[in-house]
């Protein structure tokens, strides 16, 4: 989410967030501080998931709203290695060469 989302978007989306389950008696006040320094982006990231975990425990994720993106072009691509399907192809070939 860091390397794909611009600062002023993961705040927004923070914030609303914080704003839609604000009335719902749960305690976030620890997400709703202001981040500052060289590890902002990556600390509302933190409280985004945090904010999503405390509303999944409390049975309420389906009053979260759906995030997706509009604009695909800056999407991360996943290297094949990365990939269940490049590990279940390696995990085949190591198993056939094997003597089995």
């Amino acid at each position: 989410m860091c390397d794909f989302f611009r600062d002023d978007e993961i705040l927004s989306a923070k914030v609303t967030l914080l704003h839609l389950v604000g009335d719902k008696g749960l305690s976030l006040q620890q997400y709703s501080k202001k981040r500052i320094g060289d590890n902002k982006i990556k600390a509302n990231v933190d409280d985004i998931l945090g904010i999503s975990s405390t509303v999944n425990e409390n049975g309420l994720v389906e009053q979260l709203p759906t995030y997706c993106s509009a604009v695909t072009s800056r999407m991360p691509i996943i290297s094949n290695e990365l990939t269940n399907m490049a590990f279940m192809r390696m995990t085949i070939l190591d198993y056939t060469r094997s003597d089995h």
